[in-house]
């Protein structure tokens, strides 16, 4: 028998080093200069997203208290006693003599 043992060509071009580091698909410092400003691109982008939805659920609740509030005023017009509806709304007090 031979003292040598066969190994197959895939193998033999490797080292064993950087197999176990995992070390043999490294990026170039050019790539992680892109990789960097395309996620700082896409944190901008989700920032602007989120500041827009923001505004726009701001802008839905003002447009709910605004609706709740006329409905609060044309309640307090059409109640069958208004003078106790102004008592807790901001009215100005009638002096009495």
């Amino acid at each position: 028998m031979s003292s040598s043992r066969p190994v197959r060509m895939a193998v033999a071009q490797r080292l064993p080093t950087q197999t176990l580091a995992g070390m043999e698909n490294r990026r170039t410092s050019n790539e992680v200069k892109q990789d960097k400003e395309k996620a700082t691109q896409l944190e901008a982008a989700n920032a602007e997203a989120n500041a827009k939805s923001q505004t726009d659920k701001q802008k839905k609740v003002a447009q709910a208290e605004d609706v709740i509030r006329r409905e609060d005023i044309q309640r307090t017009k059409t109640a069958a006693r208004p003078d106790l509806a102004m008592k807790t709304s901001k009215a100005p007090k009638v002096s009495e003599r």
